[in-house]
């Protein structure tokens, strides 16, 4: 009997190695299938990483050349620009136009009119300031 128990034991053996192979087998092949996919995503995003940093490259450039435009600009519109201190003009209702280029006529020697102005502001920085003497930018 003990033989009989000893196939039965070999052949339930046999059929758990079996079984055992075949879910092993089964395992791998749902870890590989996932792997591919885990791949496939992988690559997918280092595509859109690569996208992200032309993008972002484009836009350095992008903002390098503007600031560039912008500091041209500023320094275009500060150009024609002068600030005159200590300008003192008597009444807030006086021609701020005809006292500077008067003042530039007087003092430079140099004929300016006032189409030569395209504005003129006065500038202070303080009330005290206002009192003693205020800057124009013309």
């Amino acid at each position: 009997m003990t033989s009989s128990n000893d196939l039965s034991n070999t052949e339930l053996l046999s059929k758990l190695v079996e079984l055992i192979k075949k879910e092993s087998n089964s395992v791998k092949s749902e870890i590989k299938q996932e792997i591919q996919e885990i791949k496939l995503e992988n690559a997918k995003i280092l595509n859109l990483v690569k996208q992200q940093d032309e993008k972002l490259e484009l836009l350095e450039k992008s903002y390098k050349k503007l600031e560039q435009q912008n500091l041209q600009l500023e320094r275009a519109i500060r150009k024609n620009n002068i600030l005159v201190f200590g300008l003192e003009v008597d009444s807030k209702t006086a021609n701020l136009a005809d006292i500077a280029t008067g003042k530039l006529n007087d003092l430079l020697g140099i004929n300016i009119s006032n189409n030569d102005l395209q504005n003129i502001y006065g500038i202070a920085k303080t009330k005290a300031e206002k009192a003693k003497s205020t800057r124009y930018l013309i």
